[in-house]
């Protein structure tokens, strides 16, 4: 019997997995390689930073059989995780999720739900920020193995490092707007923007917002 896709994504990943936390020298549950509801695999945009900030456990959320993420169990317990880190360090009044968390959920929303959004990384490691990431811990593996398996039809890029990175490998001039450019598997929308947890009016709600419907109707359009 012919091996289903399924396990070849499930079974690669789970081999990039610990290809990553053996070169970066990490603990395998410092790898986290994406958020979504449901199958990776049928996401068709994919919504993309530099590396993740949590540091709530991937890997019991993933069922490698099915090859699809609890991310309402994931969710939950990352707000359990934010809210003691911030009584323990005597805060009050927090929000439940993260500015960058808080910008991905509109824009999901925003993107309406017959289309559904990979949240993941260029870089794999968890780490509280973008500069604690050390040279070993800059390995696109796993990045560009969801690029070329699922092949989504759009992309919300934003933070520097990945959008260098992209015009770097895919030798793309400056984009403007949220423009059609081409990959080894065909083509998609990009739209580059700030980081979504840029401050100082770079990026706001009603921006994400603006983004998400943008990206919606070149998906229509697709």
């Amino acid at each position: 019997m012919p091996t289903s896709l399924t396990t070849i994504f499930s079974e690669t990943l789970d081999r990039l997995i610990n290809e990553t936390a053996q070169a970066s020298g990490r603990d395998i549950s410092e790898i986290r390689p994406f958020v979504c509801h449901g199958n990776p695999m049928q996401c068709d945009i994919f919504v993309v930073g530099t590396n993740p900030a949590s540091t709530v456990s991937w890997a019991s959320f993933w069922d490698k059989e099915r090859a699809t993420f609890n991310k309402e169990k994931w969710l939950h317990v990352y707000e359990e995780e934010r809210a003691a880190k911030k009584r323990a360090q005597g805060k009050t009044g927090f929000h439940r999720w993260s500015t960058t968390r808080s910008r991905i959920e509109i824009l999901n929303d925003a993107l309406g739900a017959q289309h559904r959004a990979l949240e993941t990384n260029l870089y794999s490691v968890s780490t509280p920020k973008e500069n604690d990431l050390t040279r070993a811990d800059k390995i696109p593996l796993i990045f560009n193995f969801l690029l070329r398996s699922i092949k989504p039809k759009a992309l919300l890029v934003h933070g520097d490092a990945t959008a260098q990175y992209l015009r770097k490998t895919y030798k793309w001039s400056e984009a403007v707007g949220c423009s059609v450019m081409s990959f080894e598997y065909g083509s998609a929308a990009i739209l580059f923007t700030p980081h979504l947890a840029a401050r100082g009016g770079l990026v706001t709600n009603e921006k994400v917002k603006e983004w998400g419907r943008m990206l919606y109707l070149n998906l229509q359009e697709a």
